[in-house]
């Protein structure tokens, strides 16, 4: 097997997704490389030659000294909460009265519904005028000024015939 990456992208579908089995990285890291955190980790167990004391034990003690001396508040809640985990939060349970909020969607609901109908019966009668006025029903407001001009034109062709 090879162990460098396929750089031309023939080891991958039509969609450009690998197909099952198939790393998109075959030879994975280099080995002895180190990731950032394991280096960090490395270095904090290294002993500091002029105070004979780890780098994790200066780091810890310079960071409680910040926390302490300059009264930081954050810092000391971050500290305590590293060492005892986050405090739970409770929620608080409201029982809701599901049936007075059904009942108040469906009055809503009822209203809108007799508005939709009161205005549906409006147009209704509306059309029904025009329509016993021998007149074409409106369907847009820009036409509302063509229907009257139309009426004029029709009314004035009657009287000069």
């Amino acid at each position: 097997m090879n162990d460098k990456p396929d750089t031309t992208g023939s080891n991958r579908n039509e969609k450009g997704q690998f197909p099952k089995g198939v790393s998109g990285n075959p030879a994975g890291r280099p080995k002895g490389s180190v990731s950032i955190v394991e280096g960090i980790k490395r270095k904090l167990q290294e002993i500091e030659p002029a105070n004979k004391k780890t780098y994790l034990e200066l780091f810890i003690s310079r960071l409680f000294l910040k926390a302490i001396k300059e009264g930081n508040e954050k810092l000391m809640i971050d500290i305590i909460d590293r060492v005892d985990g986050k405090a739970l939060q409770r929620i608080e349970n409201k029982e809701i009265d599901v049936s007075s909020e059904l009942d108040k969607l469906e009055s809503d609901y009822d209203e809108v519904a007799k508005q939709a109908e009161a205005k549906l019966n409006n147009d209704r009668q509306k059309i029904k005028k025009q329509m016993v006025e021998n007149k074409p029903p409106i369907q847009d407001k820009r036409q509302i000024g063509k229907t009257d001009n139309i009426q004029a034109e029709q009314d004035t062709t009657k009287t000069s015939s």
